[in-house]
């Protein structure tokens, strides 16, 4: 949609692949124009068809966020430590985003905490609102991370977000150093 082309609006993409699936916003994938890389999910019966793609191709399952198929985009390239970076899934002390973040309209981002009105652990053991659909989305994540928890261990660096089931909680310093 138009706020994802707004996020890479003024994001020099020149030298930096860029993984999308057909549902992009075409205009990213305009603006971006090299080192382009396509994932087909598994319900995108249209691009098997124009493709003509066979049964035993790679798809990746669908989910309810970007961040699924990064998960499993990874794995898939043979990454074994997959670290979350901003995966608050809530909103901590009622912030919508990190300061500078501003491709959600202000009227956007208001909407969505009036609708925060679940609570949620976070890492800290504290609660931090959030909405059904963010709740819908990590829950979704926690139930990818199940289906690869045999293969892949998966570090949560969030500072006050979600607790993330299937996650080892360690401060983005931390893993820097490791």
């Amino acid at each position: 949609g138009e706020a994802n082309f707004r996020a890479f609006e003024n994001v020099d993409l020149q030298g930096i692949p860029l993984v999308y699936s057909p549902f992009i916003h075409h205009r990213i994938v305009d603006q971006a124009n090299t080192d382009l890389i396509h994932v087909i999910l598994n319900f995108d019966t249209v691009s098997d068809y124009l493709m003509d793609l066979k049964q035993e191709e790679v798809r990746f399952l669908t989910t309810s966020s970007v961040t699924g198929t990064a998960i499993q985009l990874a794995s898939y390239l043979g990454c074994h430590k997959i670290i979350l970076v901003g995966q608050d899934l809530s909103f901590p002390n009622r912030l919508h985003y990190a300061p500078g973040i501003d491709h959600i309209e202000v009227e956007e981002q208001e909407k969505a905490l009036k609708e925060a009105v679940v609570e949620i652990e976070n890492v800290s053991g504290g609660k931090n609102p959030t909405t059904k659909k963010m709740l819908h989305t990590l829950q979704d994540i926690e139930n990818l991370l199940q289906l690869y928890q045999d293969k892949n261990e998966f570090i949560n660096t969030s500072k006050m977000g979600a607790k993330i089931k299937g996650t080892i909680w360690k401060p983005i310093e931390e893993v820097f150093q490791e």
